[in-house]
């Protein structure tokens, strides 16, 4: 036989949670036979459970004729008593009718909390049409509001079910277009690099053509015609030769340094032009350590 635990000691500082613990209390008694036993061991049992504070609260108890504390539905009628005052319908249905759905809370969460706050309304049998008509007023959805309000001979069950089939298909919707957003946004990333290194490489081209494109005598832009170029009749402060400028010019500076004497070290520079007219070659002294 599986053995069950007790429910946790009950929190006399909270004397509104009596009926869920009785309720899971009855749970366990059932559970393990424990509604078989004699009237003292069912009481000892409750007030164990309970906590230390049930002893008290049990010695202040007052029976009536043909009543003791050794009798479990006597004893547990005066806790009743003792836990649940006299509740004020008034205010419980007031608290119904203003429970509407949060924004962010579930569907579940607002059916079961309805038929939570209805148990102390005293409706009585039209609970479950007062149930229904909340959870259709009530509801975020005011499509689907307004959609079960059109339906004449509306049930509980059918309002539960709507609310929550409406609620799992937004759901998947709503994934639906978390997915295609993400792949959107990663079919972007990789395309932008794409265009980016396009983008790159054109430019690199542009910049090759446009060098290509450069005239050969001034080293500008191409002209529309060969002869109107103005180095045609210029010479070069490079070379010396005629028909280009030295932006333009193709040859060294400096084409070679040959030894002119092994003794005392002289040596000059190919032939260097100058600038003027007189093309005289011309040396120079250079002194190498």
């Amino acid at each position: 036989m599986a053995k069950f635990q007790p429910p946790e000691s009950f929190c006399f500082e909270n004397p509104a949670e009596w009926p869920d613990w009785k309720k899971r209390f009855s749970r366990y008694r059932t559970a393990t036979k424990l509604d078989k036993e004699d009237g003292p061991v069912q009481v000892s049992t409750l007030v164990y459970a309970l906590g230390k504070e049930a002893e008290n609260i049990l010695s202040s108890f007052t029976y009536g004729e043909g009543e003791n504390e050794d009798q479990f539905d006597v004893v547990m009628a005066k806790f009743d008593a003792y836990f649940i005052p006299r509740r004020n319908v008034i205010h419980e249905r007031a608290c119904f009718n203003q429970r509407v759905q949060h924004v962010g809370e579930r569907a579940e969460t607002f059916i079961r909390a309805l038929y939570e706050l209805s148990e102390h309304c005293e409706f009585g049998a039209n609970r479950e049409e007062h149930i229904r008509d909340r959870i259709v007023v009530g509801i975020s959805d005011k499509e689907l509001s307004q959609k079960l309000q059109l339906i004449p001979k509306l049930t509980l069950d059918a309002t539960v079910q709507e609310v929550r089939q409406s609620e799992e298909v937004k759901t998947q919707v709503n994934k639906q277009g978390e997915r295609v957003c993400a792949v959107q946004e990663v079919a972007q990333k990789h395309g932008g690099a794409r265009v980016k290194d396009w983008r790159q490489r054109k430019d690199k081209q542009k910049y090759k053509d446009r060098d290509r494109r450069k005239c050969g005598r001034c080293g500008k832009t191409p002209h529309s015609q060969h002869d109107k170029c103005p180095a045609k009749q210029s010479t070069c402060n490079r070379c010396g030769k005629k028909g280009h400028w030295e932006r333009a010019c193709r040859n060294r500076l400096v084409s070679e340094v040959t030894e002119d004497d092994e003794q005392n070290k002289h040596y000059y520079l190919g032939s260097v032009n100058g600038t003027s007219e007189n093309d005289d070659e011309w040396t120079v002294t250079l002194d190498i350590p």
